[in-house]
């Protein structure tokens, strides 16, 4: 090959990756998605590549609750038993305990608590049907032995949500027929009490641990149920006796 014919061929080779190495670097663009043509006298707003398509907020919920151990006054079903018919108070009681020292027990050993706690108010008291709000953070202080609990008369549901957004605990006295369990024998009883763990605003209800039936553990109940069930009682064998308007919770600490 003639010398001449060498250099003509080189130089067009050079041309050739000149105007290739000219092209517009968009093109090589990763981000295919079209653009756009804006409609006439429409402000034209440059997105960076990394924000054609628009993220979506990740959803946070609002359910939280305290991690209190679930106990039914009726651990192993011995529903004949009185102690245990009547034992809502003591279960808990129980829960708020295992809240605060994180212990744990089987059925068998929780009905012995509740049995025992009973047996301890009736040699005392006299009796262990129904103890009232105040009664009722008196047997936490003598018997279980912890002081940081307080019981606050007359409240509402705002008073609840209050507590559970300082992460205490809240137990009620409610009548238990108008909380609406379908697990209750019907028509329910009307002295019952039970811890509220938390609230989920986004389904505005609250998270109990109903020891009234088995299936109680981080049980809901709605606010509305909540709120017409609440009803402080007398202490002793006062089953039909309510008086509508007196409300009451205790507080628990840790």
């Amino acid at each position: 090959m003639k010398r001449p014919t060498i250099v003509f061929l080189l130089v067009a080779f050079a041309v050739v990756i000149a105007i290739f190495l000219m092209r517009p670097s968009s093109d090589y663009a990763m981000d295919n998605t079209p653009t756009a043509t804006p409609r006439p006298g429409a402000s034209i707003v440059v997105l960076p590549r990394t924000s054609s398509v628009a993220t979506p907020k990740p959803t946070v919920s609002s359910t939280k609750f305290l991690n209190v151990p679930f106990i039914a006054q009726a651990p192993l079903a011995n529903w004949s038993d009185p102690r245990q018919q009547n034992g809502c108070e003591e279960a808990s009681l129980l829960m708020a305990m295992g809240w605060i020292t994180g212990e744990r027990f089987t059925p068998a050993q929780n009905e012995k608590r509740i049995t025992d706690f009973a047996d301890w108010q009736i040699e005392k008291y006299g009796f262990s049907t129904d103890t009232n709000a105040d009664d009722t953070a008196k047997l936490m202080r003598e018997y279980l032995k912890y002081d940081k609990v307080r019981v606050v008369h007359d409240i509402t549901l705002s008073d609840i949500k209050k507590e559970l957004s300082k992460g205490n605990l809240v137990l009620v006295p409610a009548n238990g027929q108008r909380i609406g369990n379908p697990n209750f024998t019907a028509p329910g009883p009307l002295t019952h009490m039970f811890p509220i763990l938390g609230y989920d605003s986004a389904t505005d209800e609250f998270i109990v641990n109903d020891p009234g039936t088995r299936q109680g553990g981080s049980y809901r109940y709605s606010s509305s149920a909540v709120e017409a069930s609440l009803q402080d009682y007398p202490s002793g064998a006062t089953h039909g006796y309510q008086t509508p308007g007196k409300t009451a919770m205790l507080v628990v600490e840790k």
